[in-house]
């Protein structure tokens, strides 16, 4: 069928739209560690989240990580989320090359290691949780940035393997635990107890206290 000249003008410019927008394949997923996202921590606590970056075909370089969708903030009004993972960057001088991991377990710092830290405000109580999506952008080059005098290609958005935004989740314990000195000394107090009443039991003594004066109990 001959197309007239209005469908071949649809079609180049189709062609055209295509051709020019960012390819909705990204060349870089990431997975959290712990898996999932889900971390916990006291009130007062310094949390935070690993990772590990696949990279594809170009070059790429983390352009910001923010939290988004957050359900109950537990940072106070001056805790919550820093990011690590954009000041640093990449694998190498700012960047991860083609074809390469780079993995960073959560080691707090000023930037720390890893995705970022959560400071738990002191005065969350005990039970509370918290959830939302990171939401990380990062810019693709077709050439090292850093020697390369104009390879910019696109800013995408960093997802899973299935295409999703990292969720994350934090709780807080449900009560504090014990110390365990504490504890240590609650078993012994208990054991020295046993036994001395073992010992009344063998040798044919009351189990009711000695008199304070000194003289025992029985005669």
């Amino acid at each position: 069928m001959k197309r007239t000249g209005i469908g071949k003008w649809l079609a180049a410019a189709a062609v055209a739209l295509i051709a020019s927008a960012p390819s909705a394949h990204a060349s870089a997923v990431m997975t959290l560690e712990p898996p999932g996202g889900s971390i916990s921590g006291v009130p007062g606590a310094l949390v935070g989240w690993g990772f590990t970056l696949t990279n594809g075909a170009n070059w790429v370089s983390i352009d910001s990580v923010t939290i988004e969708n957050e359900t109950s903030p537990l940072g106070g009004s001056a805790g919550g989320f820093t990011s690590y993972m954009d000041l640093l960057g990449g694998l190498s001088n700012g960047v991860t090359l083609p074809n390469q991991t780079w993995t960073l377990p959560f080691s707090p710092g000023s930037p720390g290691s890893g995705l970022g830290q959560y400071a738990i405000d002191p005065s969350t109580p005990f039970g509370a949780s918290d959830s939302g999506d990171f939401v990380i952008y990062y810019d693709e080059f077709s050439a090292d940035p850093n020697t390369c005098g104009s390879c910019y290609l696109d800013t995408l958005q960093l997802f899973d393997a299935n295409g999703n935004p990292q969720a994350f989740a934090i709780d807080t314990s449900l009560s504090e635990v014990p110390e365990p000195a504490t504890s240590e000394l609650v078993i012994a107090g208990c054991f020295a107890w046993l036994v001395r009443r073992l010992v009344r039991r063998l040798t044919g003594r009351p189990t009711i206290p000695d008199d304070p004066t000194g003289k025992p109990a029985w005669t």
